[in-house]
């Protein structure tokens, strides 16, 4: 929505975005709105209802030395997206016409992107600066082809869970060592995932493969590499011969300590050999022969 220096409107574009088979992330997208004198309105329909859900964000600041490069409330806010939302429209608002804004912001704007293509990584800073989409006229947003952006939508197969698709004998598209999950808030369908010690790139199309846990000192709790060896999906620890312990580093191996048992003959002649010698002192030389 967008406004000249009288306070009327030049610009006034209503979006839809409509994917009825799949729903829109909740955590690979930001929705929000920029602008100095803005209100975002986010409102639709939920996937697996009828439900209608509204959601928004309103932002406003007074000089353009007040926004910074982070998405935090002045010039730039964001909007929370339910789970499970299939369509949603979005309009840009405002509450004075950007009648004090005007010189530096004459646009208020609503979207959602992908995180990915808006943010640095690991960061919250912007990839593009908001400042540069504030001081944006009218002229940016009458070529719909220059407003094009990514959205992301977590997608699912089928409309059954696990559990219905195998009672009614729909065939899993699961491979081997994988797990059905239906644990998909709002959404319909299931997904496949590798099985906990496995791994694969597609488990739709390939068998997820063993993890060999041992090959690797940060993925198992051996004491040593020598004592880890490697079972399907797992590992185990275990210590050498003469050693106790479980082999971790918890429970590390000890060696056994052996006695040393002398020969019952040996003990019997060294006392006969003790005892004759006290004999021979007590009767002394006299009786020696």
């Amino acid at each position: 929505m967008c406004f000249d220096k009288n306070g009327m409107i030049t610009q006034n574009t209503t979006s839809w975005i409509s994917v009825t088979r799949f729903a829109l992330s909740t955590t690979q997208n930001i929705a929000g709105a920029i602008g100095c004198d803005t209100m975002a309105v986010f409102s639709g329909t939920m996937m697996n209802s009828t439900t209608e859900f509204l959601s928004g964000c309103i932002t406003g600041c007074f000089s353009e030395s007040d926004v910074s490069s982070k998405c935090e409330g002045l010039g730039c806010c964001q909007a929370s997206i339910p789970d499970g939302v299939s369509n949603i429209t979005l309009k840009a608002g405002t509450i004075m016409n950007h009648t004090y804004v005007v010189d530096f912001n004459p646009c208020s704007v609503a979207f959602v992107v992908a995180k990915d293509h808006l943010q640095q990584s690991h960061s919250d800073e912007m990839l593009f600066t908001i400042q540069s989409f504030l001081k944006k006229d009218v002229s940016l947003y009458k070529d719909a082809s220059e407003l094009l952006y990514p959205a992301v939508y977590d997608w699912s197969i089928g409309t059954k869970d696990c559990k219905s698709a195998k009672a009614e004998g729909e065939q899993l598209l699961c491979k081997g060592n994988t797990k059905c999950v239906d644990d998909l808030p709002g959404q319909w369908g299931y997904r496949c995932e590798c099985k906990p010690g496995f791994t694969g790139i597609n488990p739709y199309l390939h068998d997820c493969q063993d993890i060999n846990e041992c090959a690797d000192n940060g993925l198992h709790n051996c004491e040593k590499q020598e004592y880890c060896h490697n079972n399907p999906g797992s590992y185990r620890c275990q210590c050498p011969q003469s050693f106790n312990g479980n082999g971790t580093k918890e429970s590390p191996c000890v060696r056994i300590q052996k006695k040393v048992l002398l020969p019952m003959e040996s003990i019997i002649i060294l006392a006969k050999a003790e005892l004759c010698s006290w004999c021979l002192w007590m009767m002394g030389d006299d009786h020696y022969a």
